[in-house]
């Protein structure tokens, strides 16, 4: 039974149009079912399950079949869960629009699609970079038709994508070389938050889902944020056609 389930206390009903004052907003953005707890939620009380019926079929609170979390922060203190029998895939909480990325292999041993906010043109002498993400039509002083800011959905995710390219290339210039390309470390402020707003804009999660499905390990934060802003690419591009090739014979 894959897919995310949300248990909000003290409530009967919910649909999509409350998300926002219970703040799942992220959750959901299409189907939503409710089933009443009448008593012994997670939180011991009553209240309401909340998750997508074409996902988890079996919708409700079920304490040894199921592991729950509290939301930190969440202002009617709900609770996320899952079923412990089948792990949640990443199908499951793709939303309705899916960015184009990099697969990373994540904590649950699963490869999620890391959307490119910041990529690079292949193939040319010199590469450049250019804006990945969707773009709202804007109009210039003459009143023409251009291409204006970042979609404000994907606001966040260029941000993040921005802020982590800067201090990633300025980290580079003392980077220590290692064998196949170099060694870049830098301390990234808010490097997990950031992590899950990329994740965030192609899957229906924030930072609890991603506790509770042990997406996060040591280095995948990083692994996430270099997705981001198209690193791998430029390792392909720039890097390894930079390094000459070997010798006949070796």
């Amino acid at each position: 039974m894959p897919g995310l389930l949300y248990y909000v206390p003290e409530r009967q009903h919910a649909t999509l149009a409350d998300l926002a004052e219970l703040g799942l907003a992220h959750a959901f953005e299409q189907d939503l079912s409710p089933r009443k707890v009448l008593g012994n939620g997670p939180d011991g009380g009553a209240g309401v399950v909340l998750a997508d019926s074409r996902r988890v079929p079996d919708i409700g609170y079920y304490a040894d079949r199921q592991e729950w979390l509290k939301i930190p922060g969440n202002p009617v203190g709900a609770w996320v869960g899952r079923y412990t029998d089948e792990p949640v895939r990443p199908k499951d909480l793709a939303r309705l629009e899916i960015l184009p990325g990099h697969p990373v292999r994540l904590g649950d041993r699963q490869e999620w699609q890391v959307p490119i906010a910041r990529a690079w043109s292949p193939g040319e002498a010199q590469p450049t970079w250019y804006e990945a993400l969707p773009h709202r039509a804007g109009l210039d002083d003459a009143g023409r038709w251009i291409r204006g800011q970042v979609a404000d959905r994907y606001r966040a995710l260029w941000d993040v994508a921005v802020a982590y390219w800067d201090q990633f290339w300025a980290a580079a210039d003392t980077a220590e070389p290692v064998e196949g390309g170099c060694l870049i470390t830098f301390d990234f402020r808010g490097l997990a938050d950031a992590a899950v707003t990329v994740l965030a804009a192609n899957y229906r999660l924030d930072r609890a889902e991603v506790a509770l499905l042990g997406l996060l390990e040591q280095h995948t934060p990083e692994e996430i944020l270099n997705a981001a802003i198209d690193w791998p690419t430029y390792v392909e591009e720039v890097i390894k056609k930079k390094q000459p090739s070997p010798a006949a014979g070796d």
